[in-house]
């Protein structure tokens, strides 16, 4: 009974991988094919994909994570080079 339950669970674990690989895998049709495809857009929707992936930028932007900007001003180094008065 436990063989079969633990069969069972690791056929569908490879199904399940084997869709995930089918479904996210990218298109391999040729660049002359999707130059095509492009051309033959509207404008409208050109201008939609470029928002979204514009918003994309922007969300991505804001999870990366910087340095503090402040740290190498060279204002900051100014008091230490000054001889004193």
């Amino acid at each position: 009974m436990i063989e079969t339950i633990t069969h069972a669970w690791k056929q569908l674990g490879s199904h399940l991988g084997q869709l995930i690989t089918y479904y996210t895998k990218p298109l391999t049709s040729g660049l002359v094919i999707s130059v095509l495809s492009d051309a033959t857009r509207s404008r409208a929707d050109l201008i939609a994909e470029n928002a979204l992936l514009r918003q994309q930028l922007i969300i991505l932007r804001r999870q990366v994570k910087r340095c503090v900007g402040y740290l190498f001003d060279p204002r900051l180094f100014q008091g230490a080079i000054k001889p004193p008065r």
